[in-house]
């Protein structure tokens, strides 16, 4: 669904707004509780500990994509309050194209460095190999991550934060049946695990491509259309350069945390791993209602509706 936030009544529109989108990342950090609540049932603490091993590396891999599409997206917003469509399907091919391109280059930078990023951080031996194989597996579903991530920006930038949600709700079900037979019946460990996520990532992009592709004419592009505009690069590396920055600094610093955690031994790091996870519920609201702000007065800033803007910070400010 459609929303111009540059007109209209500023709470509704964010309360509207906020609340798919706080479901929809809960639903995102469902998929790593998932993978170490089955794996650790089916396969013991060693396992639990491999995911978690892995774990801030590969945030900081995703947070990288998330960092460059929140970027994509607020030029997005801009865009379309602005009214302005043909920019926002620049923009949106520019971000595909480029954000493809980045995303190749590190998958490959995970997949052939992930056992050597694992003796860095410090795992028990007899964990790293597990962790090890976890990364290589999701690193290899990192371009649909990436898919996923800049459709649902594009999406959120015209308020549009349901269907992301809705895909959400589908694929976390998928995801939570292909794990408990993955590892559960066929017995594949953190493997199973990791092969669950990546086909979830892969269905959610999928149906958010044909969703747009149906239902979105603002963001629907053809062959000719994909491809990168050097004006669009520049504005889209200089906003998404400190988005990503800002997404992966605490991932750093908890890599940081992890590598000391690590020296403690298996127990430890399952420990780690398990409060980490509720850190990260914890953490989900918050982060719900700054994107919604930042879609809110991107939209409005493009609209030239500049009264609008401290309106909607006093607002979620409240909320």
């Amino acid at each position: 669904m459609v929303r111009d936030m540059t007109q209209g009544n500023v709470t509704r529109h964010l309360l509207t707004y906020a609340v798919p989108l706080m479901f929809a990342n809960l639903l995102q950090q469902l998929y790593q509780t998932v993978d170490s609540i089955i794996v650790g049932q089916y396969n013991g603490k060693e396992a639990l500990a491999a995911i978690g091993a892995a774990g801030p590396i590969m945030n900081i891999l995703i947070f990288l994509i998330v960092g460059l599409s929140l970027g994509a997206s607020i030029l997005m917003s801009e865009y379309f309050g602005a009214k302005d469509y043909k920019a926002l399907k620049t923009e949106m091919a520019t971000s595909l194209v480029s954000g493809f391109i980045l995303t190749i280059v590190l998958s490959l930078l995970a997949f052939t460095g992930s056992g050597l990023f694992i003796r860095m951080t410090r795992t028990p031996l007899e964990i790293a190999p597990m962790a090890s194989q976890y990364l290589k597996i999701i690193s290899l579903g990192l371009i649909f991550t990436f898919f996923y991530n800049i459709l649902s920006a594009g999406l959120r930038s015209i308020g549009d934060s349901r269907a992301p949600l809705y895909v959400l709700c589908l694929t976390t079900i998928l995801h939570v049946l292909l794990a408990v037979y993955m590892v559960g019946t066929l017995h594949m460990g953190v493997q199973g695990a990791a092969y669950a996520t990546v086909i979830s990532q892969a269905v959610s992009s999928l149906m958010l491509f044909i969703y747009i592709k149906v239902k979105v004419p603002y963001l629907r592009l053809s062959l000719p259309e994909l491809h990168i505009d050097m004006d669009f690069l520049k504005k889209t590396v200089d906003f998404s350069s400190i988005s990503a920055l800002q997404q992966t600094v605490l991932y750093i610093g908890r890599l940081l945390v992890q590598s000391g955690i690590n020296t403690l031994g298996v127990d430890a790091v399952a420990a780690f791993n398990a409060v980490s996870i509720i850190d990260s519920y914890v953490l989900a609201p918050g982060d719900s209602l700054a994107a919604s702000i930042t879609t809110f007065t991107a939209q409005n800033k493009g609209g030239k509706q500049y009264h609008r803007i401290p309106k909607g910070l006093k607002t979620v400010i409240v909320m």
